[in-house]
């Protein structure tokens, strides 16, 4: 299904935002020791990963044209 640049960098814009506030919010719980960090650091890391792989993803489509 094609879809138009705008909308796609939209959808890219919403799952940064998101993985990016739940970065946030792990290093949160980590900080204020809600939960260990050895627990929290494997979703830290995926979140981060989200964050990065998705920034790259919306840059993307500019380098196709």
């Amino acid at each position: 299904m094609a879809q138009t640049k705008a909308g796609f960098i939209s959808k890219i814009s919403i799952v940064i935002e998101e993985a990016d506030e739940s970065e946030f919010w792990l290093e949160f719980i980590i900080d204020e020791k809600l939960l260990e960090r050895e627990k929290a650091l494997p979703l830290l890391n995926e979140a981060h990963e989200l964050t990065s792989s998705s920034l790259l993803q919306g840059k993307q489509p500019e380098k196709d044209q």
